[in-house]
């Protein structure tokens, strides 16, 4: 654990450039080890975490990977994603979502791809030291998917979605294709050591303490 404390496990608030550059060695470290793993025994490690299930279609766990903690996330890759590209590279709505969904509680967002081209371009941003305030992707692969069990809560919540959305067609027939995909988007990235509930939380004091100043010139 010695080395999760010395490399990964950082916090990312504020980062000068020696942290970084520890960051960005614990990355290379993480990065070669994965992509030297085969599809199976990375499927093995990951089925092996205590994940956090969405009913949405994603997944989080955090585990300890060979010396080092890392956060794990699954994301559904549809059927109709699947052939439109390829795997994992499709960012374009393909179901005819109206945009308000891409903000919505609730919301199975667009593509998968889109939140894993997100997450490799602030991940780029923080390898550079352009802003270092994002978690780096260590790895991304597409493993093939089996549906989690849901909780009845959620499986009231998914029954809930064309009322929820007004019978828009779109969405009901992504979260129905998101429901029985055949394939996740697995992304794996650096731990940030704290979620973002704690640091707000954290924070309060110092907010309730601030005091708005007028700038005369």
């Amino acid at each position: 654990m010695k080395r999760f404390v010395e490399g990964v496990g950082l916090g990312i608030a504020t980062m000068g450039p020696e942290k970084l550059e520890r960051r960005s060695r614990a990355h290379e470290a993480v990065a070669a080890t994965l992509a030297a793993l085969s599809d199976g025994d990375l499927a093995a490690m990951l089925n092996a975490a205590d994940w956090r299930v969405s009913f949405h279609g994603s997944e989080s766990a955090i585990l300890d990977f060979a010396g080092w903690r890392v956060f794990a996330k699954r994301m559904a890759l549809t059927r109709r994603e699947l052939d439109a590209g390829p795997a994992g590279s499709v960012t374009a709505d393909l179901f005819g979502l109206p945009s308000l969904y891409q903000y919505a509680v609730g919301s199975a967002g667009f593509a998968a791809g889109r939140e894993l081209a997100a997450a490799r371009m602030t991940s780029g941003w923080a390898l550079a030291g352009a802003c270092p305030h994002f978690p780096i992707l260590h790895h991304a692969r597409v493993l093939p998917r089996t549906a989690p069990k849901l909780s009845e809560r959620q499986e009231a919540w998914l029954a809930n979605i064309p009322a929820f959305w007004s019978g828009n067609p779109a969405i009901i027939a992504r979260v129905d294709e998101v429901t029985r995909a055949p394939a996740n988007i697995v992304m794996i990235q650096e731990f940030v050591g704290r979620d973002l509930e704690t640091w707000l939380q954290a924070a309060r004091p110092r907010a309730r303490s601030w005091q708005p100043r007028t700038i005369s010139g």
